[in-house]
């Protein structure tokens, strides 16, 4: 039977920042180098977020920052989601905040995790097809008058077994 390596590495919730000493298995190594990210327990948040390699180390007493290093303990060798260049043409805002999605009669009241001038990032229990045509409320506050807006689902990712990530678009 083999023994399955692990490599310590500095991660960091995309959510809060919260930083960890991880000790990463092969198979979530793998899950990192395809994705960027892993879905970990924050103990920040208290919920389950995506974390990420820390992409600088901060020196605590100095306030200065450096680039984390590049091999050895602490990174993996493969090009993650951060160090790519960002095709965006308009930067993405992280925030927490709630939306409404009206698709097909029903709606889902989902959590933001970021968001732009062109559409969100949002996580939901419900699935949701690639080119999915839809309307969406951001921010939605129960209860009160919301604005919906038509839009459309561009990318998806599954994070857990009944969880997935999004992105939506804007129909201008």
């Amino acid at each position: 039977m083999a023994t399955m390596q692990s490599q310590k590495m500095l991660m960091e919730c995309t959510v809060c920042t919260a930083r960890e000493m991880v000790d990463l298995q092969e198979l979530d190594r793998d899950a990192l180098r395809a994705n960027g990210n892993l879905s970990r327990h924050c103990k920040h948040c208290l919920q389950d977020t995506l974390w990420q390699i820390a992409s600088h180390t901060r020196n605590v007493d100095s306030g200065s920052t450096h680039n984390a290093p590049t091999s050895g303990y602490g990174a993996i060798p493969c090009e993650t989601n951060s160090q790519q260049k960002d095709r965006r043409k308009q930067r993405r805002t992280k925030m927490k905040m709630t939306a409404c999605i009206r698709h097909g009669g029903s709606e889902d009241v989902v959590t933001v995790l970021d968001a732009s001038r062109h559409g969100i990032r949002f996580q939901s229990s419900k699935q949701y097809a690639l080119n999915t045509w839809l309307e969406v409320a951001v921010p939605y506050m129960g209860g009160t008058s919301n604005i919906f807006m038509s839009s459309r689902i561009v990318w998806r990712k599954s994070i857990t077994a009944g969880l997935h990530e999004y992105g939506l678009k804007y129909d201008r």
